[in-house]
């Protein structure tokens, strides 16, 4: 089974990405801005560009322009590994808990082209 990598993006608050860390010490997380990941402004074509190169599933909480960039990513024959858009009104916490079953129970190749919002069920 190959587990999902994720690319955590600036607008999602490093506590995600730290806490993702701590509850799953195997799993590979980068935030825009560390290393060896997008520099911090990069554009949401930008970051689904990485993360098609990488396989990684994109956390974004942009939710104002991420679809549109997606839709355009997939139309230009490309494809995601995943995008997850985090409510505005979600706590870190539950949008942890949800991000470790994401983790656990699937595959990377599962999330192929996918466009979610979290939190999957209220």
């Amino acid at each position: 089974m190959t587990r999902c990598r994720f690319l955590v993006d600036e607008c999602v608050p490093s506590a995600l990405a730290r806490g993702l860390r701590r509850r799953l010490p195997d799993v590979s997380v980068l935030q825009v801005g560390d290393p060896h990941a997008p520099a911090k402004g990069a554009s949401d074509t930008q970051l689904l560009v990485f993360c098609e190169k990488e396989k990684r599933l994109l956390i974004t909480a942009d939710r104002a322009t991420t679809s549109d960039c997606v839709k355009e990513h997939l139309l230009r024959g490309r494809h995601t590994w995943g995008v997850l858009v985090v409510g505005a009104d979600v706590s870190l916490g539950h949008v942890l808990g949800e991000l470790v079953l994401v983790y656990e129970a699937s595959e990377d190749a599962e999330w192929i082209d996918v466009l979610y919002y979290l939190p999957f069920s209220i």
